[in-house]
């Protein structure tokens, strides 16, 4: 890699040799052309002064002194002197004899001397064998009529001599000027570099660890606050960095102390990080590099892993391991990272069993006298004449059937939960949606009519039968049309089927009171009711969406709600059209 001088310093040459190249250009191109315009400019002075006494010596036809006149000029001045007629014929010549010259009217000097006033050209010249520059300039007789053509030479080899030698001066002190100026370009750039060259030698030395360099300077320009600057920034990392030492430390006393096992994995399967709780649960010794799979043997653990890695999303699932139960936590850090954590939920799990059995002991021990005791209402409500004393039995009654229904959810809660927990399926058949719909619509026929409620079944494509369990899903259609008619005062119940190659989708709508957001998830919850009072007005057990999630669940599909207070309520049940495949 270049340094920082040589790349200085080559802008510094290359600045120079372009200068040098420019200035020969210039010489090259401009100089020659104005040292030529000079010489131009001298010969036809030369030739304007000389103008008047030849025109006299041409009038008065002195042609002795004329000759001598011219012969001194070459002398002095060192100038071909030549007149020409206006016919082109040498009538003097200072270094010829004119009898033996050529005729000169198609020479460019001698016509644009006789149609402009003035004329020149550069051109070879057969008498004397050499390249000239010719100035012409007419004379003149008082009336302004040409008498003859005045035309004064110049040898180029002489103007090039000339030229050369000031060419060679002007280079000479452009190549000194830039000698000097390329001294001076190394001087500025190994002041310009040395600080920079320390700050360079700084930051390797902090690069390397240490972090207690600081750099001085002697100057006092833009690079000692530079310096001053780079210093006050070691001090600060050096103090960040304790800083960070700190939280570290920390985080890790965090990380190590928590009851959870955690695990950071690469996509490769690595282990990258741990915590205590990991450890103990792995057996594994500290500092290992190790691949998840061989200190965790589990296949569902396994599936669990891929999964998270392919589909790039959160997911919770349970796992065994050791004869306990985990729940199992994954987030994608990273595209090529994903953090574990593994909640030990065995006491959760067992206090649930426990909770479970007592419920379904309970439900069965009261499913019997509940039943007796309805009998028994029944009876003495038929036989009761006073209306007061029918009244109360009414009312017990309704309560009965209402504890009643309570324990049949139950026991079918119970029953849905233990086929979920044995990962069973139901035992599936080719049902035919629109006799299930039928047949909902009779049982809600009457209840509907005395609300005064308009129901409506909507299919939006043609309906294939779909594997299900037909009693099943007939339930939660009914769990559904059940709580929608008991929620809706005025308006309709609408049924919205519509089917594709994989999937089938169900909309129980209704325009009751709704439902507020907050409370979408946990409705699914059992015995959890928006309004309890209501609930227990109308005789709800607070377990039919329960039953609902359950059943669906069941047959490997999606149950939600779209719902707001006052603008009714929408149930989508999602359903694979074979559980099977999905």
């Amino acid at each position: 890699m270049i340094s920082f001088f040589k790349k200085i310093l080559r802008g510094y040459v290359i600045i120079i040799l372009f200068y040098f190249v420019a200035v020969v250009l210039i010489i090259d191109n401009f100089f020659k052309k104005q040292f030529l315009q000079i010489y131009i400019s001298n010969l036809k002075n030369i030739c304007f002064s000389m103008s008047l006494p030849i025109t006299e010596f041409l009038i008065s036809k002195n042609d002795a002194k004329l000759d001598e006149f011219i012969k001194n000029l070459r002398e002095t001045l060192q100038i071909r002197t030549t007149i020409v007629s206006c016919d082109g014929v040498v009538l003097f010549d200072s270094h010829h004899e004119k009898t033996k010259m050529e005729n000169y009217s198609s020479s460019i000097e001698i016509i644009d001397a006789k149609e402009k006033g003035f004329g020149y050209s550069v051109r070879y010249c057969s008498t004397l064998r050499k390249e000239m520059l010719y100035v012409a300039v007419p004379l003149r007789d008082n009336k302004e009529d040409i008498l003859a053509i005045l035309r004064t030479g110049y040898a180029m080899d002489n103007l090039k001599i000339n030229i050369n030698r000031f060419i060679h001066r002007i280079l000479m002190i452009t190549i000194f000027l830039c000698i000097l100026v390329l001294f001076l370009s190394i001087f500025l750039s190994l002041s310009f570099t040395k600080p920079i060259n320390k700050l360079i030698g700084g930051i390797q030395k902090i690069m390397s660890g240490d972090l207690n360099t600081e750099i001085t300077i002697d100057a006092s320009n833009e690079f000692s606050f530079l310096v001053e600057s780079f210093n006050k920034m070691v001090k600060k990392i050096n103090t960040l960095l304790s800083e960070v030492s700190l939280q570290r430390d920390k985080l890790k006393n965090i990380f190590n102390s928590l009851q959870e096992a955690v695990v950071l994995i690469d996509k490769d399967g690595k282990i990258i990080l741990y915590n205590r709780s990991f450890e103990k649960l792995c057996r594994i010794s500290p500092n290992n590099e190790k691949f998840y799979w061989e200190v965790l043997v589990s296949y569902k653990f396994d599936e669990i892993i891929k999964k998270a890695f392919s589909e790039k999303k959160n997911l919770v699932e349970e796992i065994e391991i050791e004869n306990k139960t985990y729940l199992v936590s994954c987030s994608n850090v990273s595209e090529k990272e994903i953090i574990v954590l593994l909640y030990d939920i065995t006491s959760y799990k067992q206090l649930q069993n426990v909770k479970k059995e007592f419920i379904s002991d309970v439900v069965h021990e009261l499913k019997t006298p509940l039943t007796s005791i309805k009998g028994f209402l029944e009876t003495l409500y038929e036989e009761e004449k006073n209306l007061q004393y029918k009244r109360f039995i009414e009312i017990a009654i309704f309560n009965t059937n209402r504890l009643i229904n309570i324990v049949n959810d139950l026991v079918t809660l119970s029953y849905l939960e233990k086929i979920e927990e044995k990962k069973d399926l139901v035992e599936f058949e080719e049902v035919d949606l629109l006799s299930i719909l039928e047949s909902v619509k009779n049982i809600f026929e009457t209840k509907i009519k005395q609300k005064k409620l308009d129901f409506i079944i909507e299919i939006k494509t043609d309906l294939k039968p779909i594997k299900a369990d037909r009693f099943k899903l007939e339930q939660v259609l009914v769990n559904l049309i059940d709580n929608a008619v008991r929620y809706t005062e005025k308006g309709y119940i609408k049924i919205i089927v519509e089917q594709n190659q994989t999937e089938t989708k169900i909309v129980v709508e209704d325009t009751g009171v709704g439902i507020p957001k907050e409370y979408h998830e946990r409705i699914f919850e059992r015995f959890f009711v928006v309004d309890k009072a209501r609930s227990k007005k109308t005789g709800g057990t607070g377990l039919g969406l329960a039953i609902v999630k359950h059943i669906i669940n069941l047959h490997r599909g999606k149950v939600f709600v779209e719902s707001s207070p006052n603008l009714g309520s929408k149930f989508f049940v999602l359903l694979p059209n074979n559980p099977f495949l999905s």
